[in-house]
């Protein structure tokens, strides 16, 4: 399995890591939205010129998205998440999320009714409580940085996990407008970030990661789709992750209840009889 899939898996319930599928092997149905590595975009060429009319167009199209960031200060979900790869198919299961706004991200997996792990993951470390095997595995944050080689911080992560766009602070290359969506390309030090919204509201439709380096092939397409607007938070409730470069993954996760600023809890303790592992 290269090394993007396991940030993203981290993120997304840690599966992976969970039920030791290292090794994953290429998905047959995988989305067509993946597309070649050197996507082109027939586009404006944005100049650094403030008075130029595409740049106006630019600014005001990132406003908009901004004004679609999802600001919260807890938030909790029930989600679904299924996990396909070719020849190594892990159960569908169910997680519960429950996250404070850059302070503590906790997720309790369930399978076939039953309990299976809990995961905290705070500003400096990570605890995987797997209760299969009875074990704690505690790890530093910076190691998620290590085997992934991508500089990201707690921020990515619930930003992740919440729907809001991720390596997209950097300077704007291309963009393109259709009747009905805009796309725009931005081309940081580690992606190339290509994101679609929709005209009519501004939401994002797919985002679309590169890997900047070209000795690399990573790629990354996120989907987002039935929007609920909730609390005046336009929130995917159905997203699918396809994860590129030998092999092929996909992860679908369908959000079936969700809130925000709610009181929560957040218990995590370990039982005596279990075992610490690296």
């Amino acid at each position: 399995m290269f090394k993007l899939i396991k940030i993203i898996t981290a993120v997304f319930f840690l599966i992976p890591l969970l039920w030791g599928s290292a090794g994953c092997k290429s998905t047959k149905n995988i989305q067509t939205a993946i597309a070649k590595k050197d996507t082109t975009v027939s586009a404006i060429i944005i100049k650094n010129n403030t008075n130029d009319d595409s740049v106006k167009m630019v600014n005001e199209t990132l406003e908009k998205i901004k004004n679609n960031t999802i600001d919260f200060n807890t938030f909790s979900a029930k989600i679904k998440v299924e996990y396909d790869a070719e020849g190594q198919k892990v159960p569908d299961v169910t997680a519960y999320v429950r996250m404070k706004k850059d302070s503590v991200i906790w997720i309790n997996i369930e399978k076939y009714l039953l309990n299976v792990a809990r995961v905290v993951i705070t500003q400096d470390s990570f605890f995987i409580l797997n209760k299969l095997d009875k074990t704690i595995s505690k790890k530093p944050l910076a190691y998620l940085q290590e085997i992934t080689q991508i500089a990201f911080d707690f921020s990515t992560l619930q930003n992740l996990i919440i729907g809001n766009p991720v390596y997209f602070d950097t300077p704007i290359n291309t963009f393109k407008r259709n009747e009905s969506t805009t796309s725009i390309l931005s081309i940081g030090t580690l992606f190339k970030h290509l994101i679609t919204i929709n005209n009519s509201n501004y939401l994002i439709q797919h985002s679309k990661l590169d890997d900047a380096d070209i000795n690399r092939n990573r790629t990354c397409d996120l989907s987002y789709s039935d929007y609920e607007l909730k609390e005046n938070r336009n929130f995917s409730k159905d997203r699918t992750i396809v994860l590129s470069e030998k092999t092929k993954l996909q992860i679908d996760l369908k959000i079936k209840q969700f809130s925000f600023n709610e009181l929560l809890n957040y218990p995590f303790s370990i039982p005596k009889n279990y075992k610490s592992i690296d």
